[in-house]
């Protein structure tokens, strides 16, 4: 994971977008626009970009572990205000040699 300027990376941009209509329509009282934009994004982006079932199976791909094991530890250091990318190289580094 790297910070960018957005102003140099246009796919960061569509990024915030996404990340704010899905913000605005996951509220309370979302108005129509943001659920709009969000019905729109899960059928164009979102749907056609999920990986395919097996590919997801971790007792058959040891990467899926892998996968699943970084997302669980970004949780528990956002839960725990810790930094969510200090020592991640590491950590991924340490999984990969225990699972792959």
């Amino acid at each position: 994971i790297e910070f960018v300027d957005s102003a140099q990376f246009p796919g960061v941009q569509i990024a915030d977008v996404v990340a704010s209509a899905m913000r605005a329509a996951l509220r309370p009282e979302p108005n129509a626009f943001s659920l709009a934009v969000l019905r729109c994004l899960v059928a164009q982006v979102i749907n056609p970009n999920l990986p395919e079932p097996e590919h997801c199976d971790i007792s058959r791909r040891p990467e899926a572990l892998v996968n699943r094991r970084l997302l669980t530890e970004l949780l528990r250091r956002s839960r725990a205000g810790e930094p969510l990318l200090v020592g991640i190289g590491d950590y991924v580094e340490r999984v990969e040699s225990l699972v792959c």
